[in-house]
């Protein structure tokens, strides 16, 4: 494989993927080792990882038509994190992946007028419009949702099949569909509620946007109510809402935690059903850990209650990082919805007077950012910076405060690089 730097201003694109040769502009292929920093070395390793993914996803196999470029560039996204991962395991690339490109995606995804993946073009303009956060990300959310439905060996021995079928040659997502269920099948392995690769896939490329799960708990016989529904960012706009997903659920309790097993306990398959969990009333219930699924959870305000009150004790980090990231993203965003009181996420704000993870700290400055833009002309501001700087300095006091810098990285750990971006990220923060 040739890689070519092509000097800046004459290569007006990051990088371009061809047969055997991935051309850069020279910002994304120069490592300086006592210059370039940290964060900006992994940068251009997702750069190189995704352009390197194109030589199976697109340049292999090509989609039979423009509907269907989330073939490319969606597995490009995925493997940009996925191939990172396995290099450096420290940078955790696949939590990383959560808040920057799972949460990313249903950002822009939750509007009214966002677009199924397997959209239709016919023109130009149309298939230029194609290539956007839908192709990108959210499709590289589903297909990391995929991997977690199958297991992930037998997801890598499905895009075997798949690839081997069909290189040099076209594809569409059935193509993929029948390669991975191939390999489900050889492996013996069971899909809960015995559902096809396919019957799940379509529900999620063929309808626009994602569901909110409402989690509701009978707290006297121990069952919960499971409901879906679009996820609309603002509720008041005129669209149907009446899409179903085969929604992939897995669950957590205070007693039963193991946020290392991702095996999908059942699908939600209708608009709501009631199952009986035997849930204990005074314990929490946590859905979609890790947020392996593309969705967002809604609870009980009881639930919710129990647990903001386990991640404001010393307990906190039993539950994972990508879950506590994940309900602080659900939470703004559902109160930004109008689907919850802003009290419940200002309560779990208070987990970072101590928490000093990168992966949920991400994701609560980022969903901050709103309510900054939003309080920013009112009398509440002043009130407001004093609260969001309380926070960082509680979690600064046991940080080693320092910029990102310029020394060298080859002896920095996992642990430091993480530190040194939190106290990035938190330095950017105070200085609103």
């Amino acid at each position: 494989m040739d890689q070519l730097a092509v000097p800046e201003g004459y290569f007006t694109s990051g990088a371009m993927e061809d047969w055997g040769l991935v051309t850069y502009r020279e910002a994304y292929l120069f490592y300086y080792g006592n210059a370039t920093t940290i964060t900006y070395k992994q940068y251009m390793n997702t750069i190189v990882s995704h352009e390197f993914s194109h030589q199976w996803f697109g340049d292999l196999v090509s989609p039979l038509w423009w509907s269907y470029i989330w073939l490319n560039e969606g597995f490009a996204t995925y493997f940009e994190f996925k191939t990172v991962e396995v290099m450096e395991p420290t940078w955790e690339m696949m939590e990383q992946f959560i808040i920057k490109s799972s949460q990313y995606a249903m950002i822009s995804d939750s509007s009214a007028t966002t677009r199924h993946m397997n959209q239709d073009a016919q023109t130009p303009t149309a298939i230029s419009g194609l290539f956007d956060r839908v192709a990108y990300d959210k499709a590289g959310a589903v297909i990391h949702q995929l991997e977690t439905i199958v297991t992930y060996d037998n997801f890598m021995n499905g895009l075997n099949i798949y690839l081997n079928n069909k290189s040099f040659g076209n594809a569409q997502p059935s193509d993929l569909y029948n390669g991975i269920q191939a390999a489900v099948d050889a492996s013996g392995y069971r899909i809960a509620d015995d559902l096809t690769v396919a019957e799940i896939m379509e529900t999620w490329t063929e309808n626009a946007g994602y569901p909110v799960l409402t989690v509701e708990r009978n707290y006297n016989d121990g069952s919960v109510n499971f409901s879906q529904s679009r996820f609309i960012l603002r509720s008041s706009a005129n669209v149907t809402t009446s899409n179903l997903w085969f929604i992939p659920i897995n669950t957590a309790t205070r007693s039963n935690y193991n946020f290392q097993n991702f095996n999908i306990e059942f699908f939600l398959t209708e608009q709501n059903a009631v199952k009986n969990l035997n849930l204990v009333p005074g314990e929490w219930l946590l859905v979609n850990k890790g947020e392996r699924g593309y969705y967002r959870v809604n609870y009980d305000e009881r639930n919710w209650r129990l647990l903001t009150d386990y991640l404001n004790s010393n307990d906190y980090s039993q539950i994972s990082k990508t879950s506590r990231a994940q309900l602080i993203d659900d939470s703004f965003n559902l109160a930004r919805s109008g689907r919850l009181r802003y009290e419940i996420p200002l309560n779990l704000m208070s987990l970072f007077s101590r928490d000093t993870d990168y992966i949920p700290y991400y994701a609560f400055l980022t969903d901050l950012d709103y309510v900054d833009t939003v309080l920013t002309a009112t009398d509440q501001y002043d009130d407001f910076k004093v609260f969001n700087g309380f926070l960082p300095s509680a979690c600064t006091r046991r940080l080693p405060l320092k910029a990102t810098g310029c020394r060298k990285q080859e002896n920095r750990t996992g642990r430091s690089y993480f530190m040194e971006n939190l106290s990035s990220l938190i330095i950017t923060n105070l200085g609103r």
